[in-house]
């Protein structure tokens, strides 16, 4: 279920808010509610997938207090999702809506929406790798770090040099950030920050990699760090297990209800910077012994193989459409 809201005037804004008080869904050019406003006019009947992180009041409070601190470049962004879904679209009145036939969910989850209708069915598998980059685990692990994902603060980049500086307090490791950023203003706010922390020698941009080389780089990292603010069933972590790397992220609601259990997935309190700094330092500091023992088990063998086909999860939607 994709949102985007084109909103050009504080006079629309408020118009806006005021018909979102009302019981009918409002859907017109200033809200493109794509799947949804489709179907309304075809007058066919909507099966969608929720996939957008939605978090609660408090969640959004909070990483607007600490996106001003680590200068994000929309501190207000979660606040502004949350209230357009609660307020404005008001989800449960669109499920409520005769056109919608289900709502999939790649999570259970989603607690802070309080949906309870019996259209809402939740998918056993929300997601899958691709099964072909096995082939690239290997145990011949070097000394260092892995960052890969959409380049933007709400994966946490603004914050990885002050984990990175952490680190290098007590041992020193390279971090290798692979991605594209999303922001230019962001993009010079991160190697600000490694100029003024010192840290040019402990960060290497590897700039947007090809497939193969992303995959090569991530199998022979020690962990991958992933603080990330913003995800459901995020795919680098799953890719990352697949590929022999344990993650350390931050204890979203999403990726717990995923990945809780498995021994190679560490969470850390969001915001924790020291704490992740320290729960790396762990990670890599381990025997050779313990250490593969996080990655070569049954629990996460059993995990990889439910998650190695899409056509599992095509399978799981088929079931439901049927």
């Amino acid at each position: 279920m994709h949102i985007n809201a084109n909103i050009p005037s504080t006079i629309d804004k408020m118009n806006l808010a005021l018909r979102a008080l009302r019981k009918s869904i409002y859907c017109e050019n200033s809200l493109s509610f794509d799947a949804y406003c489709i179907a309304k006019i075809c007058g066919k009947k909507l099966v969608t997938t929720m996939q957008t992180d939605i978090r609660s009041y408090i969640d959004g409070i909070r990483i607007f207090y600490n996106g001003l601190k680590y200068h994000f470049e929309s501190p207000l962004y979660a606040l502004k999702i949350t209230f357009t879904n609660f307020n404005i679209v008001k989800i449960n009145k669109i499920v409520e809506d005769p056109i919608i036939k289900y709502l999939l969910m790649i999570t259970p989850e989603m607690r802070y929406l309080n949906l309870n209708s019996s259209k809402v069915k939740i998918l056993k598998i929300g997601n899958a790798f691709n099964p072909e980059i096995l082939k690239f685990r290997t145990n011949n692990k070097e000394d260092y770090l892995v960052f890969w994902a959409r380049l933007y603060s709400l994966k946490g980049i603004l914050e990885i040099p002050y984990i990175m500086k952490e680190i290098v307090r007590i041992y020193d490791v390279k971090l290798k950030l692979s991605g594209q950023f999303w922001s230019n203003i962001e993009k010079e706010r991160f190697f600000e920050l490694i100029k003024k922390l010192r840290l040019e020698k402990s960060i290497e941009y590897m700039g947007f990699l090809p497939e193969e080389e992303k995959y090569k780089l991530v199998s022979k990292a020690k962990a991958l760090v992933y603080p990330t603010h913003s995800d459901l069933f995020p795919i680098v972590i799953l890719e990352s297990l697949a590929l022999g790397t344990p993650i350390i992220s931050y204890d979203l609601v999403g990726p717990r209800s995923i990945y809780n259990g498995l021994e190679a997935v560490k969470f850390i309190k969001e915001f924790d910077v020291k704490g992740m700094a320290r729960e790396i330092l762990k990670l890599i500091s381990m025997k050779d012994e313990d250490y593969f023992n996080l990655i070569y088990n049954k629990k996460l063998d059993k995990f990889l193989e439910m998650h190695s086909s899409w056509d599992k999860v095509a399978e799981g939607n088929i079931s439901i459409l049927i």
